[in-house]
């Protein structure tokens, strides 16, 4: 299963690292993380992702890490192309 991390990038990056890791995983299962503010951009990210997959089933894990005495919101979100 191939993992995307959200960062600063513009969004039409991570829709392609997503689907080029979909064409690529035999099990075609695609793991989309961010924390703190790049949240809401891996929600939209899967969203458009959702549209290009047959059948998809999504598995989403939210949660917080502390990182310098704070407490960040984190969000996984598995995708899995089933058939």
């Amino acid at each position: 299963m191939e993992q995307i991390f959200v960062g600063n990038k513009d969004i039409s990056r991570y829709i392609t690292a997503c689907l080029s890791a979909l064409q690529k995983d035999k099990e075609k299962r695609i793991k989309i993380s961010a924390r703190g503010q790049y949240i809401k951009k891996a929600v939209d990210i899967e969203e458009i992702v959702k549209r290009y997959m047959k059948n998809p089933a999504v598995m989403v894990e939210l949660g917080s890490q502390k990182i310098n005495d704070r407490y960040v919101s984190t969000i996984d979100i598995t995708l899995i192309e089933s058939e």
